[in-house]
């Protein structure tokens, strides 16, 4: 299957997030399967200013959103209407090296699993130093679709018997 360019345009269509909390500006997606994308971390950014202000960088937790939102758009783009996703939990999280004012933040990821509304995926994070791909961050994690999922509840089943 051939990819799918997403501009900013199109990804703010698919996330249900709004800037300043969108961390995708540009995405290749195999819908279903995986994304690629960047996002660039201009030095003016609303957070360098307090994390940590002698010496700024990206937190942890926008480096794990900017994976899980990456992971989004390849589901989005297979099925636009699937509903909202949702952070299940990281089976594993390392952050290995830092992002910094003017770096860009390359994503890839990919779509392990999605069954009744649970999704497994992983993803890696990095950025190009010295002309060299430098990894800062990589995880696994989940994601669930409560919209998909509760139609698979034995309480749904019950209510609909009665």
């Amino acid at each position: 299957m051939n990819p799918v360019t997403l501009n900013e345009s199109d990804i703010q269509k698919f996330l249900i997030m709004k800037p300043p909390f969108v961390f995708v500006s540009y995405a290749e997606v195999i819908p279903g399967q995986s994304a690629k994308g960047y996002r660039d971390f201009p030095e003016n950014e609303w957070f360098f200013e307090v994390h940590f202000p002698n010496d700024p960088l990206v937190p942890g937790v926008f480096l794990q959103e900017c994976l899980m939102q990456t992971a989004t758009l390849a589901l989005y783009a297979e099925n636009p209407e699937i509903g909202t996703i949702y952070a299940k939990k990281f089976t594993s999280l390392d952050f290995l090296a830092s992002v910094r004012p003017n770096d860009r933040l390359y994503t890839e990821t990919e779509i392990l699993s999605s069954k009744r509304g649970l999704i497994t995926a992983k993803g890696r994070g990095f950025i190009l130093k010295n002309g060299k791909e430098q990894t800062v961050v990589k995880a696994d994690f989940q994601m669930f679709v409560p919209s998909v999922l509760n139609t698979f509840s034995p309480l749904n089943k019950e209510r609909k018997s009665c």
